[in-house]
Formats: structure tokens, sequence, C-alpha cells
């Protein structure tokens, strides 16, 4: 009988931990914002040379709801020498830093083929309502073919408006 409730109650001790560590989700998060310090204007990666050009803006237009429409974002990664863009060249996450606050995510949205290959495009839609006339900083993250990141800036740039 001792033997026996011995096993009952190891076997309980391990469904319960079992319980619970299958019960329990990971949360989902955006990647963690890295510092802006780490980021550079340029990034080398093999014998490319990529920088940045962005853009984000809301639309008040008269479609639009009267608080406007949410902050899109059109990123365009450059190769510096004209070089057609690598297909093993990833562009992963962004985040947008307007003070203390970040818009962040991965880049699964719209990535547009554009002319010319040097230039990858990416359209970000749904951001925040931030004011317009506030002047925010963009961070990218590029994965090479073997995962080594390298991170991307471009600074002070303008929330724009369309009316």
């Amino acid at each position: 009988v001792t033997s026996l409730a011995m096993i009952k109650e190891k076997y309980s001790i391990i469904l319960f931990f079992v319980l619970v560590v299958f019960s329990c989700k990971t949360p989902t998060t955006s990647p963690i914002a890295p510092p802006l310090s780490a980021a550079t204007k340029e990034v080398i990666i093999s014998n490319y040379n990529f920088t940045l050009s962005a853009s984000l803006w809301r639309d008040f237009q008269p479609i639009s709801p009267p608080d406007g429409k949410p902050l899109i974002l059109v990123a365009e990664i450059i190769e510096s020498n004209s070089m057609a863009i690598p297909a093993n060249i990833k562009v992963d996450a962004f985040w947008v830093i307007n003070g203390d606050q970040v818009w962040s995510g991965n880049f699964s949205a719209e990535e547009r083929a554009t002319t010319p290959l040097y230039t990858r495009r990416i359209i970000i839609r749904d951001g925040p309502k931030w004011e317009t006339g506030n002047y925010v900083d963009l961070v990218i993250r590029l994965l090479d073919d073997e995962e080594n990141t390298y991170w991307l800036k471009e600074e002070n740039l303008l929330i724009e408006r369309t009316e």
C-alpha cells in the first residue's frame, strides 16, 4: 500500500509539471528594439553597401476617418554601388522610434518589386496614429544567409500628412 501511494504521488507530481509546462504559452512580442547606437546609416554585407531611405505619413483625405488613417511606412533599402540586391539578404524587422514609443514588427507585409534591382521597397500599413509633424527614427534589421544580423537606420524622419 505504501509503495502504491508513493507511485501515485510520484506520477501526480510529474503530471503536474507536465501540465504546467505545456499549458504556459510563450508571450508573443515584437522583436526587442536594438539600441539606436548599434545601428548605422550604412551597412556592408560581403561586397554590398546598403543605405536606407524611408517616408512615413498619415492620410487625412476626405474619405479618411475624422482622426485620420494609421501611419504608413515605405522603406527602401538601396545598394549604394547599383549592384542588384542578392536574394539571400533578408529585410527581417523594423522599429520606428517616436520618443519613448516604438512601433515594431516583422517585414512580412507588402514587398513591391522595384526597378532598379539595387533597391528593395517595403510597405508597412496600419501603424499607430502618431501626430503628424513629429520626427522619428527608423531602424531595420537585415540578415544574411548565415543569419548574421546588421542594423540600418535613418534618423529624423518627418511624419507627413496627406489631405
